[in-house]
């Protein structure tokens, strides 16, 4: 639960830019009356999205709205002793396709992970696809990442107490021979 204590300041008027002379704030309020800056008057410029609060001679400045937070989240108990740790172990590898258009998974078992990194050989000689069971090396409507030749790859991450399968994951090649490295943790 997060309470939320202390004081948050609204806007005492809106205006626009062009509704500040001078950077001397002055006006009508709702009631139609005129209103000139009094020191610590809040002002949110709806143009330029800023805002601003009056000093003791009517100008205005930027302003910080000041907010203070107090949360709790409630009891938390670390009681896992440090020899029961989680590790957390890298395993790395490097596939290739064979025959282009047809496609290749990186494992094939099971292989639950938190974190899966590839990247294209550096001798490939074209671009490789990465993505799930239906990807294919032609870009047209099927859910992949194109890895071309000399780029740095990319880095999935499963949200905390998530986890990938790496057996989900597929590539295809423009050319055989080409593939990719890889590397996933596992906890």
């Amino acid at each position: 639960m997060i309470e939320f204590t202390g004081r948050m300041n609204i806007p005492n008027y809106t205006c626009l830019t062009t509704d500040i002379t001078a950077a001397v704030f002055s006006g009508t309020n709702a009631s139609g009356q005129a209103v000139k800056a009094e020191p610590g008057l809040v002002v949110f410029v709806t143009d330029s999205s800023e805002w601003l609060i009056a000093e003791a001679d009517g100008t205005l400045v930027p302003y910080s709205i000041p907010v203070e937070v107090t949360t709790s989240i409630g009891a938390v108990n670390i009681d896992q002793p440090l020899v029961d740790s989680i590790t957390v172990g890298p395993i790395a590898g490097t596939i290739g396709v064979s025959s282009p258009g047809t496609r290749v998974c990186l494992v094939i078992v099971p292989t639950p992970c938190i974190s899966i990194f590839v990247s294209p050989l550096s001798n490939n000689t074209g671009a490789v696809y990465f993505g799930d069971s239906d990807v294919k090396n032609d870009t047209v409507a099927h859910k992949e990442i194109v890895l071309a030749k000399g780029s740095n790859g990319l880095s999935i991450d499963a949200p905390v107490g998530y986890k990938l399968d790496v057996l989900d994951f597929y590539i295809d090649a423009d050319n055989g021979g080409d593939g990719i490295n890889f590397i996933y943790f596992t906890d």
